[in-house]
Parts: C-alpha cells; structure tokens; sequence
C-alpha cells in the first residue's frame, strides 16, 4: 500500500496531535515531470471572431437541401403541373420566410448600433467611426437581402438555382415513372 500512496504522491504524516492525514506532496523535478507554462497562461488576447447568427444558418440550410431528390420524389408520386407550381411556390415561401427573419435581425443590429453609437458620441470618435462604419455594412447587407426576397417573386437570384434543381428533378421523377409504367404495362394491363 505504501508503493501505491507514494506513486500517487500521498504520503502518510503526522501533524504532531496523533492523527495522521493524508499529504499530497509533488516535486515535478524530483518526478521528472516539467509543466509548461505555456500549457495553462495565453498570453496572447482572445481573437475577435466573428459569429454568423442561427437565421444566417437557417439559410445555409435551406439552401444545401437535395432540391433534385425532393423534385424527383415529388414528380414520381405527383407527376402533374399543378402539384409542381404549388411545391415551387411552397419553396419560394420558405425562401421568402427566412429573408424576412434576417432582415428582421438586421434591423434589430442597426436600432442596437444606433443606440450605442448615441451612448458613445462624444466619448469616442474612433469608436463611433467603427460603428458608422458597421452600420454601413449592414446597411448594405440589408438591401441585398431586401433585393433577393423581391428577385425570388421572379424565380431569380439566389433562389434560382433551387427552384431549377427541384424542376430538374422533377421531371426526371416523372419521366422515371412514367417509364417504369409503360416498362411494366400497366397502361396495357387496366385497358
């Protein structure tokens, strides 16, 4: 037992009333164990990143959905023009949410910069410098969004490649049912 206390680095001691404790006693020299500083002190300052808020990440997920897979799943069970128009449309919508929910936060971070552009006035002119030059970017971050969500009514801008990926894959659906049909004879079987 005493091997293994001294492995651990306990060691029985007596405080001088009688009872013994238990004394954890480390010499990382006497051990050959050397601890880097560097290990547990940065002494450099935290990096400033930037972090892309849940709704920008909303988008990138709409947009790398399998629009051709869902297409051809809806065209091999659909295969009709009307059910196409309303699942774009649906696409469209969904599209057209997620603008509005990030043009929203957008406006959100301007009314919060404009406060504390207003707190800072006067305090520091570098500071506000930065902040004019954050609303700037926004700003114009806001109007591309704004340009997209009315681009979309026309099926053009970002939204255009999904909805030519769903079309795409649509009719591949309802070319691939349609042959699997008259493969099997089925128009035959039932006239």
């Amino acid at each position: 037992m005493g091997k293994f206390m001294r492995f651990l680095g306990l060691e029985k001691s007596s405080n001088g009333s009688g009872n013994e404790t238990d004394v954890l006693t480390v010499d990382p020299v006497e051990n050959g164990v050397a601890v880097d500083e560097n290990i547990f002190v940065d002494n450099n300052p935290p990096a400033n990143y930037v972090t892309k808020t849940a709704s920008s990440g909303k988008l990138m997920t709409f947009f790398n959905q399998d629009f051709r897979t869902q297409g051809f799943r809806e065209g091999y069970a659909n295969h009709s023009k009307e059910r196409m128009t309303d699942s774009l449309n649906k696409i469209k919508a969904d599209f057209r949410f997620e603008m509005d929910q990030l043009i929203g936060e957008k406006k959100a971070e301007i009314l919060k910069l404009g406060q504390n552009r207003i707190e800072i006035d006067g305090i520091s002119a570098e500071t506000v410098s930065k902040i004019d030059m954050q609303l700037k970017h926004i700003d114009d971050q806001l109007t591309e969004l704004e340009s997209q969500k009315a681009l979309s009514a026309e099926d053009e801008g970002w939204i255009m490649k999904a909805l030519r990926e769903f079309q795409i894959g649509y009719a591949n659906g309802t070319k691939a049912y349609h042959d699997e049909n008259k493969f099997l004879g089925f128009n035959e079987l039932f006239n």
